[in-house]
């Protein structure tokens, strides 16, 4: 059985600035395409191509709710990330059904379904008239956009690597449109594996790799209840093969974020769940990120953005982070692009760029070359050197972040003691989180108005300047991301 060490760590999460209003309207302009090949479903066909390409970019498929339209889902962000980071996004478009893709109906729920061959037909025109990569194409949606996106995942999987449904439904819990309904309300509770199985049952869709799935839901959604959230979890772990106890639970902003990991460490599966978000596709225009709308909310989230780290199209270093950056890159003989990424070490985990040291170690480790990074909570820079090996340092060759036994690099532990990761040291006294008493018994639970410790207390820490966070050292503000790191399990065999 391998075990990972309890550790806590808060982070504050800033955010560059982004581009003006003005300039993301601009980004949301759409061009329709009118003729794309076979079109069974009768859809729209609206594609958003940033000026300035790689030569062969990533498709994002990005579909919008009942009610709406293709140009009023732009405003969920999808665009200006395509500008900033070099993808297409295409935006398919149905006026059928009260504006809602049919996602509900046992016609639709195959391979040759009239709405899902007319997407991937779309798709397939970019890869011959833009030369979209076939191995980063992507799919998401909110709604019956969300639900249709299931369905692609399930019927589709030679299609799409990835996918992130926003309050959507799971794939096959509808047949006609009165179960829509019913599936809203109430989606039925099943084992993993019986939702698993509907989509093992696709025919044709055998054979092929496993989506990876992103799953977002409101806590205050009473259009499709959160409970879809709950099945959808349930399906996407099964077909996964992966448990559906999270690996790693995180505090992001008012969102709870949990993972899925498979053996390997890699997040197959993850659910975000949105305090005070009702139906809608979460925003944060105050940082660039889309524009307020019928069900596109500001709840100071950017799910978009999110949902692009977990596709790979986005780096992770930076804006969720919030204290670090990509640095410099350069490319060896063999072709590889070294990275540079400066992070607090515990996000530097949850990127899979570090582990713990050992057993029982407060200290973590680069994954590849091994080395001490110092505790969780410095601050600290790595570069990646080949696919996966990980070093302290630059790509220019020179070391940075705190020293291995907690130098200060941005971000300093102003109390540890007892109240350290693992039970390690940390810098002085019992730590606390917003003032509370930080010396509860171990494993006990760490609530926003503080309290007791996991291990002995939670860790404060003095957070770098600039970062949108409210509240003292401490305390656990709306730019605040918790991370419980818990023991790896061992696995069950899944189906």
């Amino acid at each position: 059985m391998r075990w990972r060490a309890w550790w806590l760590v808060t982070v504050c999460a800033c955010a560059p600035p982004d581009a003006d209003d003005g300039a993301s309207q601009q980004r949301s302009a759409l061009t329709q395409v009118s003729s794309f090949g076979p079109n069974p479903g009768g859809l729209a066909m609206f594609v958003h191509v940033p000026a300035s390409l790689p030569p062969s970019p990533a498709l994002v498929v990005a579909m919008h709710g009942c009610t709406q339209t293709a140009s009023a889902y732009a405003n969920a962000g999808w665009s200006a990330l395509a500008d900033q980071y070099g993808f297409i996004v295409l935006y398919p478009q149905t006026t059928a059904n009260n504006g809602c893709f049919s996602w509900f109906l046992a016609s639709q729920q195959s391979r040759s379904g009239p709405e899902a061959s007319s997407i991937v037909s779309m798709v397939s025109h970019l890869r011959v008239t833009r030369n979209v990569d076939p191995a980063r194409t992507y799919v998401t949606g909110l709604s019956a956009g969300g639900a249709m996106t299931a369905l692609l995942l399930a019927t589709h999987p030679d299609v799409f690597q990835a996918g992130a449904v926003m309050a959507g439904l799971p794939f096959g819990c509808a047949q006609t449109q009165l179960d829509a309904f019913s599936c809203m309300n109430a989606p039925p509770d099943r084992a993993p594996q019986q939702w698993g199985d509907l989509v093992r049952a696709v025919p044709g869709a055998a054979g092929f790799g496993v989506p990876r799935v992103s799953i977002w839901h409101g806590a205050a959604d009473f259009t499709v209840r959160p409970s879809n959230l709950t099945e959808l979890v349930d399906q996407w772990a099964s077909v996964n093969g992966v448990d559906v106890t999270p690996d790693v639970t995180s505090m992001v902003g008012g969102a709870t974020r949990r993972e899925y990991r498979d053996p390997q460490g890699q997040t197959r599966v993850e659910s975000w769940t949105v305090a005070n978000l009702g139906h809608g596709t979460a925003i944060d225009p105050s940082r660039g990120c889309g524009g307020p709308g019928p069900f596109l909310l500001d709840v100071q989230l950017c799910s978009s953005r999110f949902a692009a780290e977990f596709f790979g199209l986005v780096s992770t270093a930076a804006p969720d982070a919030g204290v670090g950056a990509d640095g410099g890159s350069r490319t060896d003989a063999g072709g590889f692009v070294c990275r540079d990424f400066t992070a607090m070490n515990g996000l530097h985990v949850g990127a899979l760029r570090a582990a713990a040291c050992g057993p029982g170690s407060a200290n973590v480790c680069t994954v590849g070359a091994g080395d001490d990074l110092g505790p969780v909570a410095a601050v600290t820079t790595v570069r990646e050197v080949a696919p996966g090996y990980f070093e302290r340092g630059t790509c220019a060759g020179s070391a940075g972040g705190g020293g291995a036994g907690g130098g200060e690099a941005g971000g300093t532990v102003a109390g540890g003691g007892a109240g350290a990761a693992a039970g390690g040291s940390a810098a002085g006294g019992q730590g606390s989180t917003a003032g509370g008493p930080g010396g509860g018994s171990s494993g006990g639970p760490l609530t926003p108005s503080g309290g007791g410790g996991g291990g002995g207390g939670a860790t404060q820490l003095r957070m770098p300047t600039g970062c949108g966070c409210s509240g003292g050292a401490g305390a656990l503000g709306p730019g605040l991301a918790l991370f419980v790191l818990g023991r790896r399990r061992r696995r069950g065999s899944v189906a």
